[in-house]
């Protein structure tokens, strides 16, 4: 028997007609971007060859995925890399004002530089630019971005260097699925135009209706009303590191209006948050995060 191959960590670039590139390969975001792909992905189809830049290559990657070594802040890892069509999924959004800087800002702006020559360039950026809420329901031309913490200073200046660049944003609010270690863990443990798009359901989920679904699917226990007040002090308390704009984001009204993104790309936002939840590895994912969190 011969082990299985590991994926292509060569540092040949592939800038061939027919690839796509996603920078951030191995985050979050990206990995599920990946998967996505993958699946309607086959090399003798004539689908798009798929590429992943991650600053260190995984021993064992996504089948159909080739992956190769690059970090936003050092540019020289960069020459060659960019495909016809680049995904920009990588972001730092921890507190380091000077991180923020690196990765987010000059690192996207870098990644421009090597990629102004390619055809499309979706940059996945976050609705925090529009700071503290509540937001009921505005279109992506009805507010003006007024960041409350240097991550998202730092990814609105990414953003406007890519729109200058004439790239696609895409804008999710609170996003979740196996691998999300803040949205749903904090609560329960407590070539086209350039253009802006809000990424996200269509139909606003309630926060009550979201933690009644979640105790439900996880097993979690009942917890009584309290005052906002006090529960922003027990909060603090159990997650010191959680600021108070990333509370805000979670307790009040953050919704927008998404339907230009599904009339552009005209395809079906898909089941909702409970099927998507119920029906993924994602439950499986949280339940067996949550049991080695701290309570």
């Amino acid at each position: 028997m011969t082990a299985p191959p590991h994926p292509d960590h060569s540092p040949a670039r592939d800038n061939t007609p027919g690839t796509v590139l996603v920078v951030g390969g191995t985050g979050f975001i990206g990995r599920a971007v990946l998967t996505a792909l993958t699946r309607h992905h086959s090399p003798h189809s004539g689908t798009p060859t798929l590429l992943a830049v991650c600053r260190t290559p995984p021993r064992t990657g996504l089948p159909g995925v080739r992956y190769t070594a690059g970090d936003l802040t050092d540019p020289a890892t960069l020459r060659g890399i960019c495909s016809t069509t680049v995904v920009h999924a990588a972001s730092y959004v921890g507190p380091d004002p000077r991180q923020c800087h690196r990765i987010n800002h000059t690192g996207t702006r870098a990644l421009l530089d090597e990629a102004q020559r390619h055809k499309s360039f979706l940059y996945i950026g976050t609705t925090a630019v529009y700071g503290h809420g509540p937001h009921h329901g505005p279109r992506e031309d009805r507010l003006t971005p007024a960041p409350a913490s240097p991550a998202s200073a730092s990814r609105l200046l990414a953003e406007q260097d890519a729109r200058a660049a004439g790239a696609t944003i895409l804008r999710p609010p609170l996003v979740y699925g196996t691998g999300d270690r803040w949205f749903i863990p904090t609560p329960t443990t407590s070539s086209h135009p350039s253009t802006t798009y809000h990424a996200a359901d269509p139909q606003p989920l309630p926060w009550d209706d979201l933690l009644a679904r979640l105790r439900t699917l996880l097993r979690l226990p009942q917890a009584p009303p309290i005052p906002l007040c006090e529960h922003r002090s027990l909060v603090r308390r159990s997650l010191p590191r959680l600021t108070d704009h990333q509370y805000a984001l979670l307790t009040q009204d953050h919704w927008y209006t998404t339907q230009n993104i599904w009339h552009t790309t005209r395809l079906p936002p898909g089941p909702g948050f409970h099927q998507r939840l119920t029906t993924s590895t994602s439950t499986t994912w949280y339940t067996q995060h949550l049991a080695q969190t701290p309570h």
